[in-house]
């Protein structure tokens, strides 16, 4: 009994002092069928939740029983080939795609800052550019998963390629999480 007395006046005394500390936040009010517009962090978001959908969709194709009942049943050399080749892409493709959940919760994590603990503010341009940046990245390199092939030379450009795009991302990762520190309280957009 004690403890749900101190519990609930510790939680009136946190929301006073939450009301006390945010006198100008910002409160929508829309009026009905009105919408506000959709964020570069959501539409960045989105866009990576479709890439690993998608992706995941071609490994339920491409697993399912009754997919693969069908590959054997109309099997030759030229058909295994493409299994195997689809496997390959398949595996490439999900090791991309593991990358958007991170990345997702880094962009909402910067939209929570800049909306919520202050109050209204926008993240700034180049986090932006950065969220957008690093989602196409991941783009082309879940493209580049789909390239398959035995010749050295491809083979060689490919992960050279693919290392490349993975330290962009990293930087634009990184960029992002100093923008979430950098952060300033600034007029509502």
């Amino acid at each position: 009994m004690a403890l749900g007395v101190l519990l609930e006046a510790a939680l009136f005394r946190v929301e006073g002092m939450a009301q006390a500390q945010t006198p100008g936040a910002i409160v929508y009010k829309l009026n009905e069928g009105e919408a506000t517009k959709v964020s570069t962090a959501m539409a960045v978001m989105i866009s990576m939740i479709i890439l690993h959908f998608s992706v995941t969709m071609f490994d339920i194709i491409n697993t399912n029983v009754l997919c693969i009942c069908i590959r054997k049943r109309c099997s030759s050399r030229a058909d295994s080939q493409a299994v195997t080749w689809g496997q390959t892409v398949n595996e490439q493709m999900i090791r991309v795609t593991d990358q958007t959940s991170m990345l997702s919760i880094l962009i909402l994590f910067c939209r929570l800052r800049a909306l919520v603990d202050l109050e209204g503010t926008q993240p700034q341009r180049w986090a932006k550019n950065s969220m957008v940046f690093a989602a196409v990245l991941l783009y082309l390199e879940t493209m580049l998963a789909a390239v398959v092939s035995v010749h050295t030379g491809v083979i060689l450009c490919k992960q050279t390629l693919v290392s490349l795009l993975k330290a962009i991302v990293l930087g634009n990762v990184i960029t992002i999480i100093i923008s979430i520190h950098n952060l300033r309280k600034g007029p509502a957009e």
